[in-house]
Formats: structure tokens, sequence, C-alpha cells
């Protein structure tokens, strides 16, 4: 699925373009609600959920709200859940909260960098390890990945950094505590080389969870990948279907 203002959700159902104006909180309070009752009322049965960095956030926030009763398993992404001492993409993140009233347009500038080999200060080498995109899916990426932020969703992150906890914007919710009391089994993998959501990260996320049963994979060459995995990679590199899909595939099978 997109969140709105994202991917095929950047208009509603009426073809208005979305108004900005959400938070993290509402991908989980309100969209992922929509997502999982729309499947649950169809097929009466508990949900596997994968989600990737700002889904697997957003989770929690859904489970805070919503409970983990229609759920049957997680697998998680590159999704943070320990944030103090921020990396540089997290500072830039919180910078951005202060200056995003600037409007600039983060869409048009990925697809222009799209035409050239490489990006300014080499800044697509956060994002993802380059030895596992392919040129044709580095173009498609910054073409259709990249979508701007609201001021809302970067004041939030910047609270997060703040507070080194994340938590819904009026504070009144610790995200943590709703994990913690999260029993559903539950998968997560992280990158060697992922530098928006380094794997100590992640690993916060799968450290504070209720679940007995989890389980924490670290994809890189030291664990017998073809690379080290970058931001995107996991689900977009040139070896993923080989490598991370059946790992996901096999877990949901046994679970």
């Amino acid at each position: 699925m997109d969140f709105r203002g994202h991917g095929n959700a950047t208009h509603d159902a009426n073809d208005k373009k979305q108004r900005t104006g959400w938070n993290i909180d509402s991908y989980g309070k309100e969209d992922l609600r929509t997502l999982i009752e729309h499947i649950y009322s169809r097929r009466k049965d508990k949900i596997m959920f994968i989600g990737h960095s700002l889904g697997g956030m957003a989770l929690s926030a859904y489970i805070s709200h919503h409970g983990q009763q229609k759920l049957k398993g997680l697998i998680i992404l590159a999704s943070p859940m320990t944030f103090s001492h921020p990396d540089k993409m997290w500072h830039l993140a919180a910078t951005g909260a202060k200056y995003s009233f600037l409007g600039i347009n983060s869409t048009a500038l990925a697809y222009l960098a799209a035409l050239v080999p490489k990006t300014p200060l080499g800044i697509e080498n956060y994002i993802w390890n380059p030895k596992n995109i392919d040129n044709e899916t580095r173009k498609e990426l910054l073409r259709n990945i990249v979508s701007p932020m609201t001021r809302k969703e970067l004041k939030q992150i910047a609270q997060t950094i703040k507070g080194e906890k994340f938590t819904s914007a009026d504070k009144l919710k610790d995200y943590r505590n709703a994990i913690a009391e999260t029993t559903v089994p539950s998968l997560f993998i992280a990158g060697r080389q992922d530098y928006i959501v380094p794997a100590d990260r992640v690993w916060g996320y799968f450290e504070v969870i209720g679940s007995q049963d989890k389980t924490f994979k670290v994809i890189g060459r030291a664990n017998g990948f073809s690379e080290d995995y970058g931001h995107l990679g996991y689900t977009l590199g040139k070896n993923a279907p080989e490598e991370i899909y059946p790992i996901i595939s096999e877990w949901i099978r046994n679970h």
C-alpha cells in the first residue's frame, strides 16, 4: 500500500490531490487501520504484516491505538525504535522540520537526479548500496520512491530525536509501550550498509517487542549474502528476489 500523499495515493478517491497536514500518527491510526479492516472484512482471518522503514514505525502507532488482535505475524525491515545519538540523516530530517516552509520540491529534484549518473556528494550512497542497485532500477527509484514529507511528519521526527523515543505527536502515547506488549511472532531484518536505519536501531525494535517468537537477521556479506544491503536494497536490490524474498516467504510459511 501507499500512505496518503505517496505513490498512487497522491490523490484521494475523488481524484483530488491529498492535502498536507498529516503526520506519522495518521499513517498508523488511520491509514493502516483502513487497510487492515479492508482485508479482514473480506478474509475473516488474521493478517501477516510486512513493513519497511516508516511502515514499521507506523505499525507501532497502529498497535498503540487499535491493538494486535487482527495481526498474525510481523515482518519488519529497516524500521527503528532506538533514537539516541542520531545519525547524520536523522539530523538532516530534524533540520528539515525547521525549514520545510520553504517548500523544497524533493520529488522534482529526485527526477532531475535520475538524468545524471551520480547525485552530487554521493547522496544516494546513503540510501542504497550502489553495488546492489542496477542503473535502470536507480532511475525508477529516484523517479518514484522519493516523495516530500509534510512539515508535521518532520516535526514528529524532530520531536522523536530530541526526546530519544518515538511518541505520538501530542506526546501522550509512547509507542514503545505498545510494542513491549505485542506478542505476535516477528521477523526483523536489518542491512549491514543501511545508513538511514543502521542495524542497531532495528535491534532496538527487536529488543523491546514482547513476542517470545522473534528472529533478527543482519543482511550482509559477513553473513553469506552477495552484498552489504542498504536501506532500499531489501526490496529493490538486484539480488533481493534470490536472497531476501525467500527468507520472508519461508518465515511466513512456518508461521
